[in-house]
């Protein structure tokens, strides 16, 4: 192009004064028409191609400088591409753009990580053929390129989160806590909730960092406080909610400090107080003791298919539809809920079954029947106002206020409407114990 000679420095000023021209445009892309670009792929990051086939790499710094003759060379010889038999014809198709490989990278890239495949997928020979069959000429990149495109990308993502969360005019809070994985490491999660500009509550992800030992509520702090500081945002934070062990909740006693003179609110999940107040109220009310038949009698129906097929022939004899109840996990009281409503609205196809031969060992007595009744009741006004909370658009300390209020006056309607027998109102009175000792927690 036809350059333009630097003007002379303006009258006064010195030798030294400073030339402003204008910064050199950055090049653009160059459009890949050139055949060979259906064997190749460009290496994200990098000034090099990868052949699609065999994975060989070439340097590459553009078409202008590097041309494409070394990649059509390489081509001649590559011994993975295929080639056509004697006598076979080439059919064409519509050529596949370089947008739409993007596009489609694009799409592999987020299948991979939301369902958790592995990278080793796309190396695989008959993914690559039903990639290719789904539409002709497009070439799926290779588990070396996905890697470097997600890490790319990955960066890109994390920059934008970053200068989002500085952009926001409000506060940010926290919530953390712990993760197992099926190997034994542990991990801290770290999660950012904020409503932006126009009022709409986000919440990201700040870290799933690895938690190092000894997994301390300090060390846990320390990882929070790194996570905030490399995103800009230790000065907007307002609080920080935890489960309800003492080590957990420690977390936010030291963030307070660490915060101090700034505001910093330490919270306790609500859902999670309400889970401890069911969970130590079925243990005051011998929950193991009293139903334990049921839970032997639902692990028996998951593992024996004869047993399952004899309930099924029961309920098709009652006319009850069968729907399987399922097993109780230690962690969610709600399934203890669960299972207990699944058997007794299979009550009537039970009690059928259970006067055969075959099942009789397995009936459980009759005042079995009723405290299932009497559970089920207090249970369901828990896990009204337990749902209630986790579908808030934008939970608030008030909403969860609110809820224990509810369940409150829930327990309280319950006793006076003397539906419970007089075990459950008993039952019914340790609840409220329960509920009395946590609710002072909730702040």
């Amino acid at each position: 192009r036809n350059l333009s000679p630097i003007p002379p420095p303006a009258a006064g000023a010195s030798a030294h004064t400073a030339i402003v021209v204008d910064a050199p445009t950055a090049p653009r892309p160059v459009a890949k028409r050139a055949a060979v670009w259906d064997d190749f792929e460009q290496v994200v990051g990098e000034e090099k191609v990868q052949c699609t086939h065999c994975g060989t790499q070439l340097s590459f710094k553009s078409a202008a400088i590097t041309g494409t003759s070394s990649m059509s060379r390489h081509l001649e010889s590559c011994k993975k591409k295929p080639c056509l038999e004697a006598g076979q014809q080439k059919l064409t198709f519509a050529k596949v753009t370089h947008n739409d490989k993007l596009r489609l990278h694009t799409l592999l890239e987020k299948w991979i990580i939301r369902d958790q495949q592995s990278l080793s997928v796309l190396d695989h020979p008959d993914f690559r053929v039903l990639l290719h069959a789904l539409l002709a000429g497009y070439e799926p990149p290779t588990r070396n390129i996905m890697t470097r495109k997600i890490g790319v990308d990955f960066d890109v993502l994390k920059s934008q989160v970053k200068a989002e969360l500085q952009a926001i005019p409000g506060r940010v809070a926290l919530t953390t806590d712990g993760w197992t994985a099926g190997n034994g490491d542990q991990f801290q999660c770290i999660t950012a909730h904020f409503i932006d500009g126009s009022w709409n509550l986000k919440t990201v992800l700040l870290d799933f960092a690895p938690f190092p030992v000894p997994h301390t509520a300090e060390n846990a702090a320390n990882l929070i406080s790194a996570a905030l500081e490399e995103f800009g945002i230790t000065d907007k934070v307002s609080g920080c909610v935890t489960d309800n062990t003492a080590s957990a909740y420690n977390i936010s006693t030291i963030l307070k400090r660490r915060m101090s003179p700034s505001p910093f609110l330490p919270a306790r999940c609500a859902s999670h107080l309400i889970n401890l107040v069911v969970k130590h109220g079925l243990e005051d009310a011998g929950r193991d003791e009293i139903f334990g038949a049921c839970r032997a009698f639902v692990t028996l129906l998951h593992r024996s298919k004869p047993t399952e097929k004899a309930l099924v022939d029961a309920c098709e004899e009652v006319g009850v539809k069968y729907v399987v109840p399922p097993t109780v996990m230690e962690v969610r009281w709600n399934s203890t809920l669960a299972q207990l409503a699944g058997l007794q609205r299979l009550e009537v196809a039970l009690r059928h079954l259970f006067e055969t031969p075959a099942y009789k060992n397995n009936a459980w007595a009759e005042p079995v029947w009723l405290a299932m009744r009497d559970i089920i009741k207090i249970l369901t006004i828990f896990k009204d106002v337990s749902d209630h909370l986790q579908g808030r658009k934008f939970p608030t300390l008030s909403c969860a206020a609110e809820g224990f209020v509810l369940i409150t006056k829930g327990l309280e309607e319950l006793n006076v409407s003397r539906t419970l027998t007089s075990w459950g109102s008993e039952v019914l009175g340790l609840f409220q114990t329960r509920l009395r000792e946590y609710r002072e927690h909730l702040i």
